[in-house]
This record gives structure tokens, sequence and C-alpha cells, in this order.
């Protein structure tokens, strides 16, 4: 985190002098299934075609047992407006070389021109050595980079934190615990051109600081990867018609997006507050059993003691959506019908696969 940190504050170079780039993506088990969804929409909406930029992995690594793919692209600004975005890829390393051994691509990335751009006096630089699944202690990592001496010829100072330049040696084994003493099955070196601000982005949604939430909230996580993955961008309609407390709905705002939602528990929309103990006062019969405590015009008032999903949005600073109060299970083909046609840019929902939070009194039947 460190490390994506400081690639993240380093100033962007948009000096290419190579065409591919290693994609190291997030190492999390929920979440592996759907890396090449996200990267894939994200590339698309940059207009490039993924089947071109890089080459479908095997079942293995798509399932998450290596967290790199080789990506090619045009240059590093398009690249990096890709991998800020994303949510489940770290970051990018601009290759140099790559090789079997160390020697062979040290000597890839000696010989490669125009590198000679990033190696001036006035330019810090950081040279980090990684191996995945398997720990490298500080001799080990030492010897790595002292076998690329040639490759990365920096007349600076050498910055650990902020550096202007960031290289790194990466190695890679085939299997997930290789033996110790195991050499790589292949090893790349390069210039880090890219980092992801995810990890900003799910601390800013944190469902811990959200001030109002459901039984049923969307991991803030997922609803930014589902966001991405909808391809939605700034002035795009997104539709959520299962919105809940609006979890989805704050990712697509937060990217831009204008959002219209619907659901079908008007107590999950009326939110909670100064009304939250309604249901004494509905058995003492001074409120009707089905209708909403408040509209939802009231809702989108500033009201510090009432809780909604429209505080959710003013609480990050966002353009408040649409609501409807309806059951979308029973309208969900008008969204597809002609008259609707071109309304909506993206549909991004999770739906209730269950029945863990039952919308008890909110059907006619």
């Amino acid at each position: 985190k460190q490390q994506q940190r400081e690639a993240a504050r380093a100033p962007p170079r948009d000096d290419a002098v190579a065409d591919r780039y290693l994609l190291r993506f997030v190492l999390e088990a929920h979440t592996d299934r759907f890396r090449y969804l996200e990267l894939d929409a994200l590339l698309r909406s940059a207009g490039l075609d993924p089947a071109s930029c890089y080459d479908r992995p095997s079942a293995a690594a798509a399932a998450g047992e290596e967290p790199y793919v080789v990506l090619r692209a045009p240059s590093p600004r398009l690249l990096r407006d890709v991998v800020t975005r994303a949510i489940l890829v770290r970051d990018a390393l601009e290759i140099w070389g790559v090789g079997a051994d160390h020697g062979a691509c040290a000597a890839q990335a000696a010989a490669l021109e125009g590198t000679d751009v990033f190696f001036g006096e006035e330019t810090t630089w950081c040279l980090g050595v990684e191996a995945y699944g398997v720990g490298l202690d500080l001799g080990a990592q030492e010897a790595v980079r002292n076998q690329y001496r040639g490759a990365f010829r920096c007349r600076g100072r050498v910055r650990l934190k902020g550096a202007d330049v960031r290289y790194r040696v990466v190695e890679v084994y085939d299997e997930a615990r290789p033996a110790k003493g195991a050499a790589p099955a292949r090893c790349y070196a390069g210039r880090v051109v890219a980092a992801s601000r995810a990890r900003e982005l799910v601390s800013k949604l944190d469902l811990k600081q959200r001030l109002y939430l459901g039984p049923t909230a969307l991991d803030a996580e997922l609803a930014l990867v589902m966001a991405n993955a909808a391809g939605v961008r700034g002035g795009c309609s997104s539709l959520d018609p299962f919105a809940g407390t609006g979890s989805i709905l704050v990712a697509c705002a937060l990217f831009g997006g204008f959002c219209y939602g619907s659901d079908i528990d008007w107590k999950v929309l009326r939110g909670k507050g100064e009304h939250e103990n309604d249901g004494a006062t509905r058995r003492r019969g001074m409120r009707p059993r089905k209708s909403p405590s408040l509209p939802v015009d009231a809702l989108r008032r500033e009201d510090g003691n009432q809780k909604t999903l429209f505080s959710n949005f003013r609480q990050y600073g966002l353009a408040p959506p649409e609501i409807l109060r309806l059951d979308a299970s029973r309208l969900f083909d008008s969204f597809r019908g002609p008259a609707l046609a071109g309304t909506f840019d993206c549909v991004v929902s999770d739906p209730p696969y269950g029945i863990r939070a039952g919308a008890r009194c909110s059907g006619a039947d």
C-alpha cells in the first residue's frame, strides 16, 4: 500500500519507451472473478479493444492464481486513465525487460532505447523488488538490485518516499507456493507508470462511516466495481431498480453519473430518525399503515434528525438521485420497452436474491 501511494504521488511522465505493460491486480478472494470484467469495461470506455490489448489468461490465472496480466497500450497517459479509475488493478509497470532469469531480463532492459531520459542527475528514483508467492529478505532483494545496475543507470539521488521515478523488478513463479530456493518462471523489470486510487475511494465510501445503512447494504468496493463494469461515466444516466439505501447509486454518482432509483420498501426510503418508532404510533391509530411517513420531497431536505439515502449523497457532496417507490420486479419489462428506449445508459443493481431483509407490509397482495 505504501508503494502504491508513493507511485500515485510521483509526477507522471508520458515518455513511452515500450508498448507493453504489466498490470498487477488486487489479491482478494471475493473480487477475483470480476477483475477482467472491470478491466474490459474500462478499456472499452477508453476507446480500446480488450481483445487486441491483452491475451485472455488461462482459467487458472483468471481464477486468481496469478495477479498479473501483460497488456498492450498506445501510451502511458491512456493507460493511466484506466488504472487510476480501476478498483481491482493496483498499478501498471512499463515493461523494459522480461526473461526467464534476472540476467536475461536485465540485458533486455539495458538494451532498450530511449530510457536515458529518466536517468537525469536531478531525478530522484527508487528500485523495488517483489516476488509473487515467495518472500524475499533484504539480502535477497539487494542481490537482485545489483544485477540491474546496467539497466537502471540512475544518476540522481535515491528517494524511498515520493521518488520522481519508481522502478520495479518482479519475480513470477508458476506454483502458488514454490519450494525454497526455486527459480522464478519469468522476471519483469520496468518503470511504474500508473497507480490506482482504489484504496482512497473504498476508504471514502466505507460502510462503517456511512450515515444511513440497511441490513443488505452492498460493500463499497463491490459497488465501485459494478459501476466500472457498467461503464458509468460523467453525464450518463444510471438506474438501480432495487436501490435500497443507495450504495450502488452513491458509487455511480461518485463517477459522475446522473442517478435514478426505485425500491418497493417505503420504510427503507423513509429512513430513520425522529420517525423511527412509528410502529407504536400506528398501533395507536395515529398513522396509516401503508403510507410513507414522509414524502420524498421532505426526505431530500437538510434535516439532522432524519437519516435517509439522500443523507448519504449529502455526506459525500454528491447530487441527490431521483427516487420512486415501486415494485420493479413487476414493472421491469417496462424499462425495456420502446417508450423508455435510450432513457438510461446503464442499469446497475444488486437484486434481492433471498428473503434476508423482507419488506413487510409493502405489497398490496
